[in-house]
């Protein structure tokens, strides 16, 4: 008689809670988790290795006058020949930076022909300076 009333019931127990948990995690994580690729730089620091020589670096100042003219360090020169008066200026340096200056009437033009012309000759480093 007593054994009816504290007789355990047992059910299944269903997995479909416990799979929809697993599935909220899988996408937390996924959504969470980073694909890029992170890559290491190394970096030589100056107080490490061997005792480096200071870079011979050279500043070539280009006046652009007008559509036809320019001035390579205050030698006047044409835009058509002016590759060849950066490379004769900046001969001997390792380093050469060009700095290009412009007048009132320059247009834009004129002032991409000379930063085209100082990449034929070599010089990776161009500024534009007022």
């Amino acid at each position: 008689m007593f054994e009816d009333v504290f007789a355990v019931q047992r059910r299944k127990m269903s997995l479909t809670p416990l799979i929809d948990v697993v599935f909220i995690l899988l996408l937390f994580f996924m959504v969470a988790t980073s694909f890029s690729q992170h890559r290491d730089v190394s970096i030589a620091l100056a107080g490490t290795g061997a005792a480096s020589t200071p870079l011979t670096r050279s500043f070539v100042i280009v006046t652009v006058l007008d559509g036809t003219t320019a001035s390579v360090n205050g030698i006047a020169t044409t835009i058509e020949s002016i590759t060849l008066a950066i490379d004769a200026a900046a001969r001997d340096a390792e380093e050469t930076v060009v700095l290009v200056r412009t007048q009132g009437g320059t247009s834009m033009q004129d002032l991409l022909s000379v930063i085209e012309a100082a990449r034929r000759a070599n010089v990776h480093a161009v500024a534009l300076v007022n």
